[in-house]
C-alpha cells in the first residue's frame, strides 16, 4: 500500500503559477434589511462568507475562492482563482484532505490580501465607507470537503469529489 502524502511534502512540490480576479460585483443597498438580501444569508458586518472549489488538470491545481461581504450600505461579491503547478506528484491520487489543508494553510493566505484590496476599491467606487476585513491568523480559516473536479488532460473525462 502506498504511503500517504503529508501536507509538508505536498507544499514542497508546489509553485504558484497565477492569481486572477474572476468576478467582482458591488452594489449599494437602497433599503438595508438585516434579515438578508436576495434571500441569501448575510455575514456579520466586517466578516465574510466564503466558498471554495478546486480542480486539477495534468500537473496544475487550481482553486476558485469566492467572498461575499455585507455592510449596512452595500453588498460585495468577489471571486479569485489561484493556479499552482505541482511537480513529481500525480494529482489524480492526491487525497481530499491534502486539497483541503493546502487551501486552509496556503491558498487562503496567498489570496486574502487580494480580497482586502478589491473590497476597498469596490467600496471607494461606490462612495461607501470602506469595510475592513479582519486580520486572519493561521488556523482561523479551515476549509473541509472542498468540491474537487479532476480532469484528465488527454481526454474529456472528469471525476468529481465533494
Amino acid at each position: 500500500m502506498a504511503e500517504e502524502l503529508t501536507i509538508k511534502e505536498f507544499v514542497e512540490k508546489v509553485s504558484l503559477a497565477n492569481v486572477r480576479l474572476q468576478a467582482e460585483s458591488s452594489r449599494l443597498l437602497s433599503f438595508p434589511d438585516p434579515s438578508g438580501h436576495d434571500g441569501e444569508p448575510l455575514a456579520e458586518e466586517g466578516q465574510a462568507l466564503w466558498k471554495v472549489a478546486a480542480g486539477t488538470v495534468g500537473n496544475r491545481l487550481g482553486y476558485v475562492i469566492g467572498m461575499k461581504s455585507t455592510t449596512k450600505d452595500a453588498v460585495y461579491e468577489i471571486n479569485y482563482s489561484v493556479d499552482y503547478i505541482v511537480e513529481s506528484i500525480d494529482l489524480s491520487t492526491v487525497q481530499q484532505g491534502i486539497v483541503d489543508d493546502f487551501c486552509s494553510k496556503v491558498v487562503f493566505y496567498t489570496i486574502y490580501p487580494y480580497f482586502r484590496g478589491s473590497l476597498a476599491q469596490a467600496a471607494s467606487r461606490l462612495g461607501a465607507v470602506i469595510p475592513m476585513l479582519p486580520v486572519i491568523k493561521m488556523g482561523d480559516m479551515v476549509f473541509t470537503d472542498i468540491q474537487l473536479l479532476r480532469m484528465n488532460p488527454d481526454t474529456d473525462d472528469q471525476q468529481e469529489n465533494s
